[in-house]
């Protein structure tokens, strides 16, 4: 629902929505040639270099700039990490990167309303640690420490911290 009502060209578009006959739903969005993910792991084992300094300032700055339109609409995206942000190909739009995946996006306002009934949000490589420690309300800066996250992986090739989700272990900060 929320990307049919936001347009912005660091965010991915919704080109349409199909619904079958047996009631399974299809989202076609903008076709991206890459993701970050890609982009990183292409650079650490194919080429074995940096990624050059203009290039991640580029990436960073448009990240940030489709984060801020989001923000600006009251949406926290909750889920970024490297393989959620597109890069366009070849093209009108290539170099573009987009924010994609807001399969856990959330509205929130002030006062903030509860956010976690779904359970765990972010990645927990990209987890902020008010996340990490339990928090249950939080706000946008949770989408601002991922972007930390993919920035110094952008520079180093690296994820910055590294962890292994484990399930059904109580979290002892929590109430």
């Amino acid at each position: 629902m929320l990307l049919r009502e936001i347009s912005h060209e660091n965010v991915v578009k919704l080109v349409n929505v199909h619904i079958h006959s047996d009631m399974s739903l299809y989202l076609a969005f903008d076709y991206a040639e890459y993701d970050l993910y890609e982009v990183i792991r292409h650079h650490r084992e194919k080429l074995n270099q940096p990624i050059n300094q203009y290039t991640v300032k580029s990436l960073l700055w448009q990240l940030l700039n489709g984060l801020n339109y989001l923000h600006s609409n009251w949406i926290i995206h909750r889920d970024l990490k490297p393989s959620n942000i597109l890069v366009m190909g070849d093209g009108e739009e290539h170099g573009v990167v987009k924010i994609a995946d807001f399969g856990l996006a959330r509205i929130y306002q002030a006062p903030l309303k509860f956010l976690s009934d779904n359970g765990v949000v972010v990645t927990i490589w990209y987890r902020a640690p008010e996340l990490l420690l339990g928090a249950k309300h939080y706000t946008s800066a949770v989408d601002m420490w991922a972007v930390g996250c993919i920035f110094a992986e952008l520079l180093t090739l690296k994820p910055l911290f590294q962890g292994v989700e484990v399930k059904g272990v109580p979290n002892p900060f929590q109430e």
